[in-house]
């Protein structure tokens, strides 16, 4: 992301219902190393708020992520309160927008939140002792059990399985029996353990340089197969659709909702749309045929996101329903991509590769109608 400047900082502050005129401090606040949190005071300097720049190429759903953080925290309110707690210190309150709004967007399409400042606590960077551990277990069981009759369904997922604790367990115990048997380990991964400014296809004999987050967390998964594994097969893919909630969802969705005139697209984001049922296909004769080893598997060709949204549109008929509006990734508070896989170990081993993007699109689109 970009760097903050003060005019934007400022404009971000104002942006928000902090109970009058606010000064800000530009100095990166804390220790964190996701998001950019800054601190603003009440011009009398009587009250201070936290004040953060979201990471978007982290949380690319800011608007899900604060609708999930709004959720949880007012069910751990009512909580709290139940129990005669406090609930200014024993969980986030946050602070809405001017407009009623949960986060803000500035007019470089970066995504704002602000907190009141809980005063007089500390943020511990490392252990210090036994007991720290016991009250970090202790505060996360209570947290736990606040949040056990939480309605789950109704989370944005932020992060694709991210937080999934059971399925990084049963992976790893597949990896483990897979490799005591000697059977083959399947892992899926993505274009994302890739650097973004490439200006060519990357194969399979390319080194991984996850820039961010996911793809960092994606990366460490293969080496976790890699590292278990004697027999595995680690298939990277990109843009994936037909799989419930994706981009193709999403463009139909918006298109079909008549509240919804336009959605902005970045132009300078590329990659391959490859459908779930070439994928398969592709990692079902690679099964078949017992090859090991790291495979790219994408449909064939690339595109900007905002040339994927046009195709979808063009290909469900839907043009006129929805207007596209072309930014750079920038503007959307991510940075440029080009991210496009090569298929290049199936051509080497005379496999055949998935469609082209647009022949498999049109197909799977025309499957819905």
């Amino acid at each position: 992301m970009k760097p903050v400047t003060e005019p934007i900082l400022r404009a971000a502050a104002n942006a928000f219902d902090f109970g009058g005129p606010v000064v800000c401090d530009a100095r990166h606040y804390g220790e964190g190393h996701i998001n950019d949190t800054f601190v603003v005071w009440r011009e009398d300097h009587s009250r201070r708020f936290i004040l953060q720049r979201i990471n978007t190429d982290t949380f690319t759903d800011p608007v899900g992520l604060m609708e999930n953080v709004c959720g949880v925290t007012r069910h751990l309110r009512e909580k709290i309160l139940a129990a005669g707690g406090d609930p200014a210190r024993e969980t986030l309150n946050v602070i809405p927008t001017l407009s009623g709004a949960a986060c803000h967007l500035d007019a470089e399409g970066g995504a704002w939140r602000a907190y009141d400042f809980v005063e007089d606590t500390i943020c511990l960077q490392q252990v210090g002792s036994e007991a720290d551990f016991r009250t970090v277990a202790e505060t996360l069981g209570k947290f736990q059990n606040q949040l056990a009759d939480y309605p789950a369904s109704t989370l944005h997922e932020t992060i694709a399985r991210f937080h999934d604790t059971p399925n990084r367990y049963a992976n790893f115990e597949k990896a483990l029996a897979a490799d005591a048997l000697g059977a083959k380990m399947v892992q899926f991964s993505t274009d994302d353990v890739f650097a973004k400014a490439s200006h060519h296809p990357y194969n399979e004999f390319d080194a991984p340089a996850p820039e961010s987050l996911y793809g960092k967390s994606k990366l460490a998964g293969e080496e976790f197969v890699r590292t278990l594994c004697h027999r595995y097969l680690i298939v990277r893919s990109a843009w994936v659709y037909g799989i419930g909630r994706d981009f193709v969802s999403t463009v139909l969705n918006a298109a079909a909702d008549p509240t919804c005139p336009w959605l902005a697209v970045p132009t300078d984001r590329f990659a391959s749309p490859t459908s779930a049922d070439d994928l398969t296909a592709a990692v079902e004769q690679l099964i078949d045929h017992d090859t090991l080893g790291i495979y790219h598997i994408v449909c064939q060709g690339r595109c900007s996101r905002y040339d994927f949204a046009k195709a979808i549109l063009k290909a469900a008929h839907m043009e006129d329903k929805l207007e596209l509006h072309p930014i750079r990734a920038a503007d959307a508070g991510s940075t440029p991509s080009y991210t496009v896989l090569d298929n290049l170990m199936l051509r080497l081993d005379n496999l055949p590769q998935p469609r082209p993007w647009k022949e498999a699109l049109n197909e799977y689109i025309n499957s819905l109608q």
